[in-house]
């Protein structure tokens, strides 16, 4: 069984001097401490993605709102659709949201 880890591009100096102007290339696998870091940073990156989409969702129910106050202008179904849109960006805060209703009046 082979350990398929991802590969690591090295700059290592040759000889036993390490000098500035005779640089090496060496592609090596990556090590348990590296691939535990990309991790990490990869459900951090995964974390802020997720933070950024309900940042996005607590916007669009922001934006309507509106369409719930007792005043709105707005039809006994037109309302209606708006409420079951709302919820849907409750029940979904990373996503997919579907395209909010027509303003209609």
């Amino acid at each position: 069984m082979t350990d398929e880890r991802p590969m690591v591009l090295e700059v290592v100096a040759s000889g036993k001097r390490m000098k500035p102007d005779d640089p090496r290339e060496v592609l090596r696998p990556a090590t348990d401490e590296e691939l535990a870091q990309w991790e990490f940073d990869e459900a951090e990156r995964l974390k802020g993605n997720a933070m950024f989409r309900r940042m996005e969702r607590n916007g669009l129910l922001a934006a309507s709102d509106w369409t719930q106050l007792p005043d709105a202008d707005l039809s006994a179904g037109a309302k209606a659709a708006w409420k079951k849109y709302r919820q849907v960006l409750r029940d979904n805060p990373e996503g997919p949201w579907p395209e909010p209703p027509e303003v209609a009046r």
